[in-house]
């Protein structure tokens, strides 16, 4: 009998969120129980090769709402004065990762394009995991500061270094097909194009959004957005995490604070597609890989991608922080912040994989080991980086005394001010007064007082 296609579908979301939920109580991060959820799902065969292959435009949607979700954390008022700094120490931290890793790995397996595409992936810093434990916690200082943009900034490096690294590893093993001017191409033009898309859909956006009076079809039109440059950037084979960055980016500094209230509901709607995104990765990984012969290696891998990546964005931080004349605490501490990884590095170890699958032969074994690491790799660095990063912003001082005690979503508010506020909107003068305005309030409050 044939399984229904949208009953794997929720079947996965229903497990990946027991799966999330048992693991959070035992203060594990909720990304290990989506992909515990996608490895059970494929080794039973329900999530073979052809659901997966069927799943495939989900993948992409995510990637597309993840990499809008890094534009957003972009804002140009905090560059000022700045922006020179932390460009050097990214690029420092970025770098020195790629280039450990890249070593180490090609020390143990003396293979070049494994090497040097796992040392591209090592540069990618997840910015979901990290931010939140900012937001959580209300961290506000010098740190924190530099690490939003450190979190925005290092992923475009990321998607850069692996895509020069993956045109390298196609003209390795089909020069036939991928002449080696494409090494230096491909990644140029990828850039140019993925940020011209990016800047005039986010132009579209912003003139639109602007004007808008209608607040409920905002959220249609700014998923809409992303959904159109995720189609554009795969017809012509660019990449869809960075051309969404370039709109976030846009939206996020253009668009009107008072007219832009859409993020927590696009966060609500996209969780779903990126736990399914998640539990794909999960199901993709190859547990043979660790039960026979080669588990041994598969370990030895990771953990030397671990530890590559780790020592050097570290040691890269602290002397980019150093050469810039940067806090004590930064320079110190920043370090510690960036050994999240999910979202960026798992997303191009997915591209990767499908690219060199299509190659085949050993273009296609190393494709899967790739998966396979950086997915391992993703759950041990998942569990041990947010601890890291709340450790570190705490010895940096910028942790409330009572900020543990405290989430976004704690605060109550009494409901008389809002009947209080529409009460005083609806003594105004009609003329001065109307709908929008009402909701302009309303929302406003919401923002407050949100309760879970």
């Amino acid at each position: 009998m044939e399984i229904d296609f949208v009953l794997i579908i929720g079947l996965a979301l229903v497990l990946a969120f027991v799966g999330a939920l048992s693991l959070k109580r035992l203060g594990v991060p909720q990304i290990v129980g989506f992909m515990l959820a996608g490895l059970v799902l494929g080794q039973i065969g329900l999530m073979n090769e052809a659901v997966l292959l069927d799943l495939n435009f989900l993948v992409s949607i995510a990637l597309g709402l993840i990499g809008y979700n890094i534009g957003l954390e972009m804002e140009l008022k905090a560059f000022k004065g700045k922006i020179t700094k932390w460009i050097i120490i990214v690029l420092i931290s970025a770098i020195s990762a790629f280039a450990l890793v890249t070593l180490l790995v090609h020390t143990i397996t003396g293979n070049i394009v494994l090497a040097l595409i796992l040392g591209g992936l090592a540069s990618a810093t997840a910015p979901a995991a990290t931010a939140d434990v900012i937001w959580e916690n209300q961290c506000e200082g010098p740190v924190s500061e530099t690490l939003m943009f450190v979190l925005a900034f290092d992923d475009i490096i990321a998607v850069v270094l692996t895509g020069a690294t993956i045109a390298f590893g196609l003209w390795v093993f089909a020069p036939a097909i991928y002449p080696f001017a494409s090494v230096i191409i491909n990644p140029l033009i990828e850039i140019i194009f993925s940020t011209a898309f990016g800047l005039f859909f986010g132009l579209i956006f912003i003139q639109a959004v602007n004007r808008f009076k209608d607040r409920g079809r905002l959220l249609e039109m700014e998923l809409g957005m992303i959904f159109l440059l995720v189609g554009l950037a795969n017809t012509f084979h660019f990449s869809d995490i960075f051309v969404c960055i370039v709109y976030g980016f846009m939206v996020g500094n253009f668009v009107k604070r008072d007219t832009e209230q859409l993020p927590h509901l696009l966060k609500r709607i996209m969780s779903p597609i990126v736990m399914i995104f998640f539990v794909i990765v999960g199901a993709k990984i190859e547990i043979e890989l660790f039960l026979g012969e080669t588990g041994p290696f598969v370990f030895i891998l990771a953990l030397t991608y671990i530890v590559g990546m780790v020592s050097a964005k570290y040691t890269g931080t602290f002397v980019g922080s150093t050469i810039t004349g940067s806090p004590d605490t930064v320079r110190k501490y920043l370090g510690a912040c960036l050994f999240c990884q999910a979202g960026v590095a798992l997303g191009l170890g997915f591209i990767i994989e499908e690219t060199f699958l299509e190659i085949g032969g050993e273009a296609a074994v190393i494709g899967s080991l790739i998966l396979s690491v950086v997915g391992v790799a993703t759950m041990i660095l998942e569990m041990i980086g947010p601890i890291s990063v709340k450790w570190a912003l705490g010895k940096a001082g910028e942790i409330p005394i009572h900020g543990e005690l405290f989430t976004p979503h704690d605060y109550i508010f009494d409901e008389r001010e809002i009947f209080d506020e529409l009460a005083t909107l609806y003594e105004m003068d009609d003329e001065e007064s109307s709908t929008d305005d009402v909701f302009d309030e309303l929302g406003a409050l919401y923002e407050m007082g949100e309760e879970e």
